[in-house]
């Protein structure tokens, strides 16, 4: 599955392509490499949901292709059944697009490209079909077109003898990609949990109080979606970390970044770092940048991304990432690349957003090295144009021999010219 964003926001186009094991987004600052990958995420999250309801509601398509008929008597099968993909798409799955980009963004009217003012599109394309999604004064609305002309879905709109089956329906669907769960760590991702866990506290001493101060009335912040989901994830730990094959990278950070433990306190709901060979148990308020930075991505790792109760993976993963390296030293941001270079071995789709060229050029190395197939992975460079940012599909281009670099290599040879003239000038 390829989805395509154009005109989103910021963005005049921006491209993802489900495929690929690794994604890495570069760019400069305040370029929408967030709201591009927060888009994705919202996108795919809600694919999945829309699959697991069909799943569930087998007869909806039946019902659905039942009402249709009876309303629309004069118009023949094919258009019916288009009509059914259409409604069911629009129903089912963009009303969940349109309600999680509500909750996500400022408002769906705000997310028209300021640059020229055109509305804008999001494009899902697969082997078998292309789902186009837009806006009107009304909100989202969708368009489903099937392509394979071989396919279950092009027979039953192209042949007066072929009939829709609803196991057809879905599996094509479910095909285009198979999806088991979606994580999201937000950039700042330490400070925004020091945060929210602070909410926690307040509301359970409120509830200890709530009858003698009725009319107390306070707003309940406004979230992101992503954020929120993050945050939920976080909260909704259970006490005994998981068994799976993420767990191994866990305690690798744990052993040689952190060189403590992340545990869980169900009764406080709190995360707390545990320094090796010392009698302590400290807040992540409490302890470095580089620690708390790492302990959701550790608790993530270990408490929260699971495969099913046989231990083997339903679907893919995907560990959606910004700024990984934040206040990391080069030394622990090189570690950390590798361990995600192996966590996608191991079935966990990582993608990320990031400004550190240590990261950008172990991953190069490693593709050298021939440690990664390059063909497994995605190096996208954003950068700004007249109509937003976008793509630039010709820099840093991945191949055997690694990635180019046109995002870091122009600031470190202004740098070393600088350097240069300053010698010149020293008496």
């Amino acid at each position: 599955m390829i989805i395509q964003l154009k005109n989103f926001g910021p963005i005049e186009f921006f491209e993802f392509d489900t495929d690929k094991d690794m994604h890495f987004i570069f760019g400069e600052n305040n370029i929408g490499k967030s709201y591009a990958i927060s888009a994705v995420y919202l996108i795919l999250k809600n694919w999945n949901l829309f699959i697991d309801e069909l799943n569930e509601d087998k007869e909806y398509l039946a019902k659905t292709i039942h009402n249709l008929e009876l309303s629309r008597v004069d118009e023949n099968k094919n258009s019916v059944i288009q009509s059914v993909f259409d409604k069911t798409i629009q129903n089912k799955f963009t009303s969940k697009v349109e309600k999680s980009f509500s909750n996500s963004y400022s408002s769906i009217g705000e997310l028209i490209n300021k640059k020229n003012k055109e509305v804008f599109k999001i494009i899902i394309n697969t082997h078998d079909f292309t789902i186009e999604i837009t806006q009107n004064d009304e909100g989202l609305y969708s368009h489903f077109i099937p392509l394979n002309k071989n396919s279950a879905l092009e027979k039953a709109i192209t042949s007066d003898k072929y009939s829709l089956q609803t196991t057809d329906f879905i599996n094509t669907l479910k095909n285009s990609n198979d999806i088991q769960s979606l994580y999201f760590l937000p950039a700042s991702r330490s400070g925004i949990y020091s945060v929210l866990s602070g909410f926690t506290g307040l509301i359970v001493q409120l509830t200890q109080f709530r009858n003698e101060v009725p009319t107390l009335k306070f707003e309940i912040p406004n979230l992101s979606e992503p954020l929120a989901d993050y945050y939920l994830n976080i909260s909704n730990i259970k006490e005994k970390a998981y068994n799976t094959p993420f767990s191994w990278f866990a305690k690798e950070m744990e052993a040689n970044i952190i060189k403590g433990k992340i545990n869980f306190d169900k009764l406080n709901h709190k995360l707390y770092y545990e320094p090796i060979n010392l009698d302590l148990s400290l807040e992540l308020s409490e302890v470095s940048s580089m620690i708390s930075e790492i302990a959701s991505i550790i608790a993530y790792l270990k408490f929260i991304i699971k495969y099913n109760e046989n231990g083997e993976s339903k679907g893919d993963n995907y560990l959606f990432i910004e700024e990984p390296e934040a206040h990391l030293h080069p030394k622990i941001q090189v570690e950390l690349i590798k361990l995600f270079a192996e966590m996608a071995k191991k079935g966990l789709k990582v993608v990320m957003t990031s400004h550190s060229n240590y990261m950008f050029n172990k991953l190069s190395n490693m593709i050298l090295a021939k440690e990664i197939d390059p063909n497994t992975i995605t190096v996208a460079h954003m950068k700004l144009g007249e109509k937003g940012s976008y793509i630039d599909k010709n820099s840093m281009h991945v191949d055997e021999f690694g990635i180019e670099d046109n995002n870091f290599a122009d600031v470190a040879e202004e740098l070393y010219m600088e350097r240069l003239k300053l010698y010149e000038q020293t008496p």
